[in-house]
């Protein structure tokens, strides 16, 4: 008895650069040689320095069947390869979607939709996945300004978020706190001041933050209430 055929599902996107993927039930992915009207022809994934496979798949447009090349893998199938290009790709759709939501809380949200709980190999672990979600969201960034003379696009600032924009001469400072961050500021009867200048890039300084203590289910912790990126390093 023939083995049953092989099946194919096209992922979008699912690679590092943003590009569609090919993946079968094996755990083989591929990814877009080139294509044209009529079809469209895939090539293994695995192409590095110590191995290049040449297998590939050729796909018919019109009625969307594939067809295993003559030239097979030259190594292993890696066991839920399609499963992880979803997740992956779910995780980037997500975080350009929430981009005030924590990379970690998107991870865990995608594994808990798309994973049974088993562990699957080709997975990357939530580190990767999480530090893949704020790379995705970097390329929706605007440039980092050169000089103190820019614009401030607010659509990466939460509502409520950026209190002030002060300007003292040729210096300019940004003063970031929520409405809730300041109520708790103004109950606490004892500030702490902190900055910082290994986190901020040219032409900010460095970053001043005003911290408290704050209390909640029975604990007591300090955490920073108040955030100001200044150009100057003066008091």
């Amino acid at each position: 008895m023939p083995p049953p055929p092989l099946q194919y599902e096209v992922i979008d996107p699912a690679s590092q650069r943003g590009r569609v993927k090919l993946a079968d039930d094996q755990g083989f992915t591929y990814t877009l040689y080139r294509s044209n009207d009529v079809t469209t022809t895939w090539r293994c994934s695995v192409r590095n320095k110590r191995e290049t496979c040449l297998a590939r798949v050729k796909q018919n447009n019109n009625d969307n069947t594939f067809i295993a090349g003559p030239q097979p893998h030259c190594h292993q199938p890696v066991p839920g390869a399609s499963t992880a290009l979803k997740v992956i790709a779910d995780v980037k759709r997500k975080a350009t979607r929430s981009i005030f939501r924590s990379a970690p809380s998107i991870v865990s949200e995608v594994l808990a939709e798309k994973c049974d709980g088993g562990p699957i190999d080709a997975l990357p672990c939530i580190d990767h996945l999480a530090r893949t979600a704020n790379r995705k969201r970097q390329q929706m960034r605007r440039p980092h300004p050169r000089n103190l003379d820019f614009d401030i696009d607010n659509t990466f600032v939460a509502d409520g978020f950026m209190r002030r924009d002060i300007r003292v001469r040729e210096r300019r400072h940004l003063l970031f706190a929520l409405p809730l961050m300041i109520t708790l500021l103004a109950q606490t009867t004892r500030w702490y001041l902190d900055s910082t200048f290994k986190v901020v890039r040219a032409p900010f300084i460095q970053l001043f933050s005003v911290h408290a203590f704050v209390q909640s289910d029975g604990y007591i912790k300090q955490v920073p209430l108040a955030f100001a990126p200044m150009s100057g390093k003066n008091r």
